[in-house]
């Protein structure tokens, strides 16, 4: 079967709803299991007021940990031989099949939740107040800290997309195994470059008390390199990962219905 490779609208919002009412069921399921278990915490933490700051403790935890675990077995079809044959007979184009996903567990994830957490937030405080005459703080949704948060969600979710193409199982684990070697890796040769260039400061493995580096020295003025370091290092999360993650996810789903 010749691949389509052209991009149709009508086509692509008709995947979208495709690939939304197919996996909906356990997205609600799992979505249940997650808010009643939030509720008891809440009423236990309202009871006492034990933890006042309650959404801005959990609700991260929902967006990051729900999030990158959708999207980690969004293309899990593609992997089982039961079920790819679905996903490669599919009239729609590799684009049009990347695009639907990226946005299912991108903005529409983001959407989603955001609404259902909200919801939810008024009725944990409504039962609050009915069994407890209390409630913990509101959840207010455009906050800077929530909308921070929603942005890094954005930016890190297409690790997880690009992990869902390339491993063929256990994408959540692998990924997070691979992010823990990585840096882990960084962090080491980060050391032996600074060992072996400021090696007259150390006594062994270790740095003496009054190790001293003179940064304006180094790099003339130390405060503009770091200024400067820190806004490339914006950049490049902001701006350069999440489309660096969505172009090798595409090519790689491409070779993979090749």
């Amino acid at each position: 079967m010749k691949p389509n490779n052209t991009f149709d609208r009508n086509r692509f919002f008709v995947l979208i709803r495709n690939d939304l009412f197919t996996g909906y069921r356990n997205l609600l399921i799992a979505g249940g299991a997650i808010a009643g278990a939030l509720l008891v915490i809440y009423l236990l933490s309202a009871w006492n007021n034990a933890n006042p700051d309650f959404h801005r403790t959990f609700f991260p935890m929902v967006i990051f940990f729900g999030g990158y675990l959708t999207t980690s077995m969004v293309f899990k079809d593609i992997h089982e031989k039961q079920r790819n044959y679905i996903y490669l007979t599919l009239p729609a184009s590799t684009l049009e099949k990347f695009l639907s996903r990226l946005l299912l567990t991108s903005v529409g994830f983001v959407a989603i939740v955001l609404a259902l957490y909200y919801l939810f937030s008024w009725i944990a405080a409504g039962l609050s107040q009915l069994l407890f005459h209390q409630s913990l703080l509101a959840f207010h949704p455009f906050t800077r800290e929530t909308l921070t948060a929603l942005g890094v969600y954005l930016v890190t979710q297409s690790v997880f997309l690009f992990a869902a193409v390339y491993f063929r199982s256990h994408a959540f684990f692998k990924t997070l195994l691979s992010i823990f070697s990585f840096s882990l890796i960084v962090s080491i040769f980060a050391m032996v470059v600074v060992r072996l260039v400021f090696w007259k400061y150390f006594n062994g493995l270790f740095v003496p008390d009054h190790f001293d580096i003179n940064l304006r020295y180094m790099f003339g003025n130390g405060e503009s390199f770091a200024r400067f370091a820190s806004a490339v290092s914006k950049i490049l999360f902001w701006f350069v990962m999440a489309p660096y993650f969505w172009i090798v996810t595409y090519f790689r789903l491409k070779e993979t219905e090749a």
